[in-house]
């Protein structure tokens, strides 16, 4: 399965839960702005999801395995959406190819479809999100 960076069609129900997740980024950003502590930012967003209605686990462990090594690698990451979508929140500022290849090993191990990469710490959350899917 190849990961895409651009947009793919999407079953209208992942669309509209990442729809969701995007949403309340953008309310956390708007709210607290660029510059904060990585778990004021964590915390505002499950707020948001749970404002929203989301079913979500925080700080969810994945375990992906590791054929070079033969052993299982518990990889945490921010949350799981209505088990169909991780979303890892990323303390840098720009989200950069490095950052959407450590991605790819979670989804493809995981099952999950998507991943949403957010990183507050922008001027324009825009710049701050990026999505990843397995198709």
């Amino acid at each position: 399965m190849p990961a895409k960076h651009d947009a793919p069609e999407l079953e209208p129900q992942l669309a509209w839960l990442a729809n969701m997740i995007v949403g309340a980024a953008l309310s956390v950003h708007e709210q607290l702005g660029p510059s904060r502590d990585a778990a004021a930012y964590e915390d505002a967003l499950a707020v948001e999801l749970e404002y929203r209605g989301l079913r979500f686990d925080r700080r969810r462990t994945i375990q992906l395995i590791d054929r070079r090594e033969n052993k299982v690698i518990e990889q945490p990451v921010s949350f799981v959406v209505d088990e169909q979508i991780i979303v890892e929140l990323k303390p840098r500022e720009d989200l950069d190819v490095k950052e959407l290849k450590r991605t790819l090993p979670l989804l493809r191990t995981s099952g999950f479809r998507m991943a949403i990469l957010i990183s507050f710490n922008t001027r324009s959350i825009k710049d701050g999100i990026k999505r990843l899917v397995l198709t």
